[in-house]
């Protein structure tokens, strides 16, 4: 693992990889000696070898046990060394969830200006993820984004618009896409 992440001398030359929950994700199982930080997504034990790396660990809390909708317990993606926040003004239930606050949070800013971006209001934590790195400056690449390919969409996401925002972002050479 590299030098904490906003180290100031680093931002423009950390490279970030960001791994989806899609195909592809499989192969991040090695160390990964490229990247200096592996972001992992929500449930990403569930399409990616467990013991695979993971530097920071991204999620959304109300998908957490004990809170709104059940879906997984949060005591299986921890320890990790870092949060990464996808939802801006969650740090009570980060903090209530896993001990620790996150070390990264996405600010309202950020997402407002995705929603622009996007078009609409409602992109999935992989997609704030990405745009927060970006922001940041880091050199970003990311895996395992196949926007719901042939799996249920959760609603009010739009798989379409975050595609077509993913792909501009690799167009303009913000993102790189590892294949």
């Amino acid at each position: 693992m590299g030098q904490g992440l906003l180290d100031e001398t680093r931002i423009g030359k950390m490279k970030v990889l960001i791994c989806g929950n899609g195909p592809g994700v499989e192969k991040t199982t090695g160390q990964l000696e490229e990247f200096e930080h592996v972001v992992r997504i929500n449930q990403w034990k569930k399409y990616c070898d467990p013991n695979a790396r993971c530097d920071a660990w991204a999620f959304y809390p109300f998908h957490a046990k004990g809170m709104q909708s059940e879906k997984y317990d949060v005591n299986d993606y921890l320890p990790v060394d870092y949060i990464w926040m996808a939802h801006p003004g969650f740090w009570g239930e980060c903090w209530f969830l896993t001990g620790k606050l996150p070390y990264l949070q996405v600010g309202m800013s950020t997402v407002k200006e995705l929603y622009k971006e996007l078009g609409y209001e409602k992109p999935t934590s992989g997609i704030v993820i990405l745009k927060m790195a970006i922001k940041l400056g880091f050199d970003t690449t990311a895996v395992g984004f196949n926007f719901y390919n042939g799996k249920k969409v959760h609603e009010g996401h739009r798989p379409d618009l975050d595609k077509a925002w993913f792909y501009r972002q690799v167009e303009t050479e913000k993102l790189k896409e590892w294949a």
